[in-house]
């Protein structure tokens, strides 16, 4: 794999913070993350960071000032999302004009992703 860096100032990106989570996820994860008050998260397939973000802000909800520290893993490979994935997000209509808009640029998603994460870069992996 590939380790992608932060970049010295914050990269421009038009994508809107989308992505998949749901509401009961999203009461499933705060209610872990009260309970367990995890260091550390591995999130694999992070796109552009919706659930990243949520991690982050729901555990300084969770009570004490929290250290979160997020791993995310992802290859934020638009093109092969594309053509080898593309029924996956068929049915989205904003993951596929997303998908091609970031394929126009080999690193469009990362772009994206940093973005929306950039308040987190000290946490966020």
């Amino acid at each position: 794999g590939q380790a992608f860096p932060w970049p010295v100032s914050r990269p421009a990106s038009g994508e809107a913070l989308h992505g998949w989570l749901h509401r009961g996820n999203e009461q499933l994860l705060r209610r872990l993350l009260a309970d367990r008050r995890p260091r550390v998260v591995v999130e694999l397939g992070c796109w552009l960071g919706l659930t990243t973000d949520f991690l982050l802000q729901a555990a300084g909800e969770a009570g004490e000032e929290s250290e979160l520290t997020v791993f995310a893993v992802d290859s934020w490979d638009a093109s092969f999302l594309l053509s080898e994935q593309r029924e996956q997000y068929a049915h989205d209509e904003t993951a596929m004009a997303t998908l091609h808009r970031c394929a126009e640029t080999a690193d469009g998603l990362y772009c994206a992703f940093l973005c929306h994460l950039w308040p987190w870069r000290s946490r966020v992996f």
